[in-house]
Formats: structure tokens, sequence, C-alpha cells
């Protein structure tokens, strides 16, 4: 006879395993970043970081309108400090983005105020932490 906590057990894993099945595809990657592959997530911008501390402006030259962005990093390490995000019409989003990120890792959907907003401009602080190389790649969704 089986031990109510080994039934217990067993459906606690059965469960996980049915939830979080697509959690991670098998090449590694996760659920993630494959929405973001062949979701309609597009490419708005990306810049490289060095190893000083740097402010970037970074144009947006799309005239789609977006509900929410997604940073993702490639080439090394990646610490962000303040993120503002300026909108056609003048006003301003600072969401709270303070992060380090891994090489191959991105951020949660960054939802943005209001209706789908036309974008001008994102503001970043940043350093790569990657001293090796000495560069990431910033690279910037939305959707």
């Amino acid at each position: 006879m089986t031990s109510p906590r080994f039934a217990l057990a067993g459906l606690l894993v059965a469960t996980l395993v049915a939830a979080g099945c697509d959690a991670f595809t098998d090449t590694g990657r996760s659920s993630h970043a494959r929405d973001r592959e062949t979701g309609d997530w597009t490419l708005i911008a990306q810049r490289s970081v060095d190893f000083s501390s740097d402010r970037d402006s970074i144009p947006v030259e799309s005239d789609r309108r977006f509900r929410s962005l997604r940073l993702a990093v490639k080439g090394g390490s990646l610490e962000l400090g303040d993120m503002v995000v300026t909108f056609r019409d003048g006003s301003t989003f600072a969401p709270q983005v303070r992060s380090v990120f891994e090489e191959g890792t991105e951020s949660r959907a960054i939802d943005l105020p209001g209706d789908a907003r036309r974008i001008q401009r994102i503001d970043l602080a940043s350093r790569s932490t990657s001293k090796r190389e000495g560069k990431a790649t910033i690279l910037i969704y939305g959707r």
C-alpha cells in the first residue's frame, strides 16, 4: 500500500510536470524567448554597451504603436540603471528595471501606460559587467 505522503508527492510532481512542460524547450530556451521569437514582438532598437558607465539616448524609428517592451541582453552581462521612455507626444514613462542581466537573459514584459503609444526614444543608464569582452548588446523589443 502506498503511503499518503508518497501519493501526495506523486500528485505534486505530476501537476508540476503538466503545468511546466513547456517552460523549456529541448534546446534549453525559456518559454519567454520562444514567445519573443514566435509572438508579435518586434526588435525596435539595440545598442552595444561597453564596460564604463554610459547614458544612451536610443531613437526609435518605428511609426508603430506599442503596448509593452521587453529587454534582452547578448554578448556579455549588463547592469541596467534607469530607463526612461519618451513618447511622441512628449510624455515620459520610467519603469523600475534596475537589474543585472546575465548574457542571454531578458526582462519581463514592461507594460506601457495608456493605449498603444508611439515611442520617440528610450534613454538608458547602463554598463557592461563582462570584463573579458568589455561589451554587451541590449536589444529592445516592442509589441
